[in-house]
């Protein structure tokens, strides 16, 4: 199994972890608060059907582990063992005293406001790591990565779920409490994932488009790629314009790779060679066709996955900064700082991050009103389409705005 885990975000997945076994040995355990997720789904199985949660827990825990491993890969696993381990370690560690705020036990609505606090915060560190301390994490992030949907919905719908059903051993009054705890949790989790710390877009280098993102055939040139420190690319398909290249993104197309489709490795080049197909050995074939053959010094996953959307491609060259602070594809083929700065004002109000339902652009004036995109300039419509025309051909979309928007005096 290949794993290029980044220590800076293994330290980062301890340290949640121990935020979260804090929050669940010193508030949870005390205050009497049940949970939605997996734990709760347990504890009504071991209610109503007399199945151990020692059980039960576990194959659900696995479930959710291998379609986190399916759908986000083996850093995923990595970084979530991790996790784990750190969490358990960490409550045995508080384990072995006697809990801090005995008397939240007499405050249920204090109790599951901080139990919220600390499990929102110490689960969103470890998400933001890339892993998960726990099955109900795991399957939230797949779920997310998956469907697009923000991982706070993911959550509510599955804990609002569970202590529904759990309305039918458990009194009201601590399923609001435990309601409670759930939806500012998940709230908090979903904030903590969504904060970017990237540089201005004004002082990045635009003109240097010295990133090559390239496709790959299948699996198996993946795991070569990975292992033996290269890439290629017929040399057909890179103009002058696109050398010298200094980096190289690997992306995994829907079609060959599914749910595991998008980029996450990158590495810098240390070596760019012109050389006959012949003489790549590690991928063996029988031709005179000249390729580009890049050396990388190691390969790197990125923070969070780039996401696939819209049709794919070949390959695309783009900016440093666009690699590190783009969230799915299209944005890597945007041009300029203005560019960068009007597609996240538009996804933001698509996505729902933002609810401003109009914002000046030049002479032109965007809104956003029943799920509808519409540019006017001086009362006149130039340009509409749906939100959901716009999340499916994002690209598409935005270039159809950008030459709307050339086109005016």
């Amino acid at each position: 199994m290949i794993l290029n885990l980044k220590l800076s975000s293994c330290a980062t997945a301890v340290f949640g972890s121990a935020v979260l076994a804090f929050g669940l040995y010193n508030i949870h355990s005390v205050s009497g608060v049940t949970e939605g997720g997996v734990l709760g789904l347990t504890l009504l199985l071991d209610h109503w059907l007399n199945v151990s949660p020692s059980v039960s827990g576990l194959i659900l825990n696995i479930l959710c582990f291998i379609i986190g491993y399916k759908a986000l890969g083996r850093e995923f696993l990595g970084y979530s063992i991790f996790a784990i381990g750190s969490f358990s370690l960490f409550y045995a560690i508080f384990e072995m005293y006697p809990p801090l705020f005995p008397q939240l036990s007499e405050m249920p609505i204090i109790a599951a406001t901080l139990g919220a606090v600390f499990v929102g915060v110490g689960v969103g560190i470890c998400v933001r790591a890339g892993g998960a301390p726990s099955g109900d994490d795991a399957l939230a992030m797949s779920l997310s990565h998956i469907l697009r949907t923000d991982m706070k919905w993911i959550y509510l719908a599955s804990d609002v779920s569970v202590l529904l059903l759990s309305l039918t051993y458990i009194p009201l009054s601590r399923i609001l409490y435990s309601l409670l705890t759930v939806v500012l949790s998940g709230q908090i989790i979903s904030y903590i994932q969504k904060i970017n710390f990237p540089k201005k877009c004004d002082d990045a280098d635009w003109s240097s488009r010295d990133v090559l993102v390239g496709t790959l055939r299948n699996h198996a040139q993946l795991e070569c790629c990975i292992r033996n420190k290269f890439y290629h690319i017929p040399a057909i398909r890179l103009g002058t314009e696109d050398l010298p290249v200094r980096y190289v993104a690997i992306y995994q197309s829907r079609y060959k790779f599914g749910v595991n489709a998008g980029i996450r490795y990158f590495g810098e080049v240390t070596k760019c060679s012109l050389v006959p197909r012949h003489e790549i050995r590690e991928i063996p074939r029988d031709s005179d066709e000249m390729y580009y053959r890049f050396d990388i010094k190691e390969w790197q996953t990125l923070p969070k996955t780039i996401v696939s959307c819209e049709s794919d491609f070949v390959s695309i060259t783009t900016t440093r900064f666009l690699l590190e602070n783009s969230s799915e594809v299209p944005e890597l083929m945007l041009q300029n700082a203005a560019e960068y700065d009007l597609y996240k004002k538009i996804t933001a109000r698509v996505c729902g991050e933002t609810f401003t339902r109009s914002f000046p652009y030049g002479k032109a004036t965007f809104s956003f009103v029943n799920g509808v995109i519409s540019i006017t300039v001086n009362s006149t419509e130039l340009f509409t389409c749906t939100f959901s025309e716009f999340s499916r051909r994002p690209s598409t979309m935005f270039r159809r705005i950008m030459n709307i928007l050339e086109k005016q005096p």
